[in-house]
């Protein structure tokens, strides 16, 4: 998914925006450059940084994906959500700081992706950072649920990285998925569970409600950040109103949520 539509002009700063859940000041203990852009909002804030580079070459948004899974890693327990639009700049509760960075600013204080769980050794000269990230994500979500859907998989790669063909994300997606599906969601590198099979099942029934529940609640938080920010008027009709088509299109999400969320937002 492309963070913002601007991504291919090379005289343009390039936003890496996020969502995390927990305290702003999570970010200082890790020697992160002061943020662009810092929001605190009900359910956690908004952190951004505007970055001085063209990410149109494979190795730009190689570089790029392999700072986000970094990224993903160091933010794990706060679930990192990255957003696809430069903020709002003229917001009065942000705290706004008009500078840029090198992307190479944040490769030395993200913590790498080998340093939190074991990759095997063959994969050592094995650069696909974004496949072990989505990896590592799933055995994540494996080991605390004892179960993963493919829908959830993909929603989360795509949400989080870029790649010119989305169709590589999501074979990304769909075989890390049957591997695990294969072995009935079993993790052997990890320590076995000390639940019973009748409370492993009671925990995946209350995992796929968790997920559809937080489904709804980030679909609902997408659209009210997409009408809160710059581009929110390049998604209005004539007559003033919201395009739900437009905003579908642009969130790649279906057309009835968006009208049925635009509705309870601007009730609010």
């Amino acid at each position: 998914m492309n963070i913002i539509a601007q991504k291919d002009l090379k005289h343009k700063p390039y936003w890496l925006l996020f969502h995390l859940n927990g305290n702003p000041s999570d970010f200082l203990e890790h020697d992160l450059p002061y943020p662009s852009y810092l929001k605190k909002i009900n359910r956690g804030y908004l952190i951004g940084w505007q970055i001085d580079g063209y990410f149109g070459t494979t190795h730009g948004l190689n570089f790029l994906n392999d700072i986000i899974a970094r990224f993903s890693i160091t933010f794990a327990e706060n679930k990192p959500q990255r957003l696809p639009y430069a903020p709002t700049l003229n917001d009065n509760k942000a705290h706004i700081n008009d500078c840029t960075y090198k992307l190479n600013r944040f490769s030395s204080t993200l913590r790498s992706i080998k340093t939190k769980k074991y990759i095997p050794q063959r994969a050592d000269n094995f650069d696909d950072l974004t496949f072990w990230a989505i990896k590592l994500h799933a055995e994540d979500l494996i080991t605390e649920y004892g179960i993963l859907s493919h829908e959830q998989l993909e929603g989360f790669a795509m949400s989080q990285f870029m790649h010119k063909e989305k169709s590589t994300i999501k074979a990304k997606c769909r075989a890390i998925w049957n591997y695990y599906d294969q072995r009935d969601f079993q993790l052997k590198t990890r320590a076995k569970t000390t639940k019973t099979k009748e409370e492993l099942n009671m925990s995946r029934i209350d995992h796929i409600k968790k997920v559809h529940e937080q489904r709804k609640e980030t679909s609902k938080a997408r659209i009210m950040m997409l009408l809160e920010s710059k581009q929110a008027n390049e998604h209005k009709k004539k007559n003033g109103k919201w395009n739900a088509v437009s905003i579908s299109k642009f969130l790649k999400m279906d057309v009835r949520t968006v009208r049925k969320y635009i509705k309870e937002i601007t009730n609010i």
